[in-house]
């Protein structure tokens, strides 16, 4: 169970960049699609936390921060390589060539954030035994962390530094108070699965 959970989290991480491609529409919100791999990633990490403690789940976001390494030098590589004359890139190439800034942003915020929800999970539990406390608590501060970050990072601060469009503050603003709203009812949707997947056996 604990490789499941390890794999789950990597393989999560990894796959919320690309579904992030997709923007979703949540009545007023716009949100991207990857935060469905996020939502999955933590709650598997809390489940580490839980059953196996917080050296698993830290050993998790290491192995997920080198899958998203490694993830990203296969895509680009992949894309540096010469296209066959008979096939059309032009779809491979929106979808997996994600902007500079958004996949640095990505791998920043996603590896802090997830730290963070390690080091809040456990310091909750070590002041109240309800599980619905340590699992809301903490995904809902590093969800926090993890939106304001990646959208100030990737729409704002990298573009400015490095001559890319930028986002207007206000836009930014916006898209981070949507996108944590969305992020905060998936949390409360995911407890009953981290109570029925944290059960003893």
């Amino acid at each position: 169970m604990r490789q499941i959970l390890t794999g789950v989290v990597a393989s999560s991480i990894v796959l919320a960049n690309v579904l992030a491609t997709k923007l979703a529409q949540f009545g007023e919100f716009t949100v991207p699609a990857g935060f469905l791999g996020l939502a999955v990633a933590f709650l598997a990490t809390d489940l580490l936390s839980e059953k196996y403690g917080k050296q698993a789940a830290t050993n998790a976001v290491k192995t997920a921060a080198v899958a998203i390494a490694v993830g990203y030098g296969l895509v680009y590589t992949a894309l540096a390589m010469p296209t066959a004359p008979f096939y059309d890139a032009t779809a491979y190439n929106q979808v997996l060539g994600s902007s500079a800034y958004i996949v640095l942003a990505s791998f920043i915020t996603i590896v802090i954030s997830q730290y963070i929800d390690v080091a809040v999970f456990h310091a909750i539990k070590q002041r109240v035994s309800y599980k619905w406390a340590r699992n809301i608590g903490s995904t809902a501060t590093s969800q926090l962390i993890d939106t304001t970050l990646f959208i100030g990072l990737g729409f704002f601060a990298l573009p400015t530094l490095f001559g890319g469009e930028v986002t207007p503050l206000a836009v930014v603003g916006s898209l981070i108070v949507g996108q944590y709203l969305v992020k905060l009812a998936v949390v409360a949707l995911d407890t009953p699965f981290f109570y029925l997947l944290s059960r003893d056996s």
